[in-house]
């Protein structure tokens, strides 16, 4: 709760980064452990969201022009962040090259993430099932948010088939978790609009964004007794 009120004011969800905080602190976790637990949880979120988008975009492929090559690079994405999670060999590959582009002082935490992370890899391959649950979890909490989404635009006097909605809405989130703007509001609001025009109209859709907007303020305001 309280990382929700600071992804209020953090772009790209950084608040997110308090749960490892917490972890060290509360639950004597090591600080590099407790980030790649965070980061775990971010990656299978993204992932999830990744995964309707892929899902669904033969819906609208023919009527949206760029979904095609969105499509690719979504899939693109979803497979490299699974190899990321799964496989220690390509992992190790993507942290050599990330180590090549950071400063020396910043290669020593790199290299105990690092360990931590494969620790972490170790356990997903050890509890299949559990990873299974997180996945899945993960997923139906992507399709509930999604689904409020096309809510909203039922309560606008809209309408837009669902199927088209949950291949549609993940763009408008990726956008918004693009590091530009404080809790993404103004570029998600961009892409709603973008995105769902020619679909509902450009009022409705601007609409759509300001609704959207109020879950993640309405859930930064629950989350003020925490902070």
């Amino acid at each position: 709760m309280i990382a929700q009120v600071l992804n209020l004011v953090l772009p790209a969800k950084m608040g997110d980064l308090t749960k490892a905080y917490i972890l060290k602190k509360e639950q004597s976790f090591k600080g590099s452990l407790a980030l790649s637990v965070v980061f775990f949880e971010k990656i299978v979120d993204f992932i999830s969201i990744l995964f309707w988008a892929i899902t669904c975009s033969f819906f609208v492929y023919k009527k949206v022009g760029f979904i095609r090559l969105g499509t690719v690079v979504i899939t693109s994405a979803f497979i490299v962040l699974l190899l990321v999670i799964l496989v220690p060999a390509f992992s190790n590959i993507f942290f050599k090259g990330l180590r090549l582009l950071l400063p020396k002082n910043l290669k020593i935490k790199l290299d105990a993430f690092k360990v931590d992370w494969y620790e972490m890899q170790s356990y997903i391959r050890k509890n299949k099932l559990n990873t299974l649950k997180i996945a899945i979890v993960s997923i139906l909490i992507s399709f509930i948010f999604f689904f409020q989404g096309w809510i909203f635009i039922l309560g606008l006097k809209a309408y837009l088939p669902f199927s088209y909605n949950l291949a549609l809405m993940p763009y408008a989130v990726l956008a918004g978790l693009v590091p530009l703007t404080f809790a993404g509001i103004g570029s998600r609001d961009s892409a709603i609009i973008l995105l769902y025009q020619s679909f509902i109209g450009a009022g409705p859709a601007a609409a759509l964004g300001v609704l959207f907007a109020t879950r993640f303020i309405f859930t930064a305001i629950l989350g003020l007794p925490f902070l």
